[in-house]
């Protein structure tokens, strides 16, 4: 799976790795927060959307494993074999919840759309009637 990294997404994983922010890695790189957090998302997307301290862990596992930094096991292997299936799990749980969340606001806001419209409408029954 990392053999396949870009360039880019290999220099912001190295830093990531050795534990510093997205901030930090920007200054370092000279590039904005925005385009690490970008190749961050990017990576973890390939990954199952595991959580960004678990690819941490799996990259720099990948790193130690292989001198020159290519990784020779088969790419329906390898994901599978330093991911736990309970981290694919839990990010696909919290995007789920993100989902529930937004449809919810949406509810909530198409309510109050109704009351507003419901008070209008009574509002100028009132003026009808008086």
């Amino acid at each position: 799976m990392f053999e396949t990294l870009t360039e880019k997404q290999r220099e912001v994983m190295d830093l990531l790795v050795e534990n510093h922010t997205s901030k930090e890695i920007a200054a370092k790189l000279g590039i904005s927060e925005s385009a690490v957090n970008q190749r961050i998302e990017a990576v973890r997307m390939r990954m199952g959307g595991v959580v960004r301290s678990e690819l941490a862990r799996a990259y720099r596992q990948y790193r130690t494993e292989e001198p020159d930094g290519h990784d020779d096991i088969s790419n329906d292997i390898y994901p599978a074999s330093t991911i736990p299936r309970r981290e694919i799990r839990v990010a696909s749980q919290r995007r789920g919840d993100v989902t529930a969340r937004f449809l919810r606001m949406v509810g909530i806001a198409c309510g109050i759309l109704l009351l507003g419209l419901l008070a209008l409408g009574v509002a100028r029954l009132a003026k009808i009637l008086s």
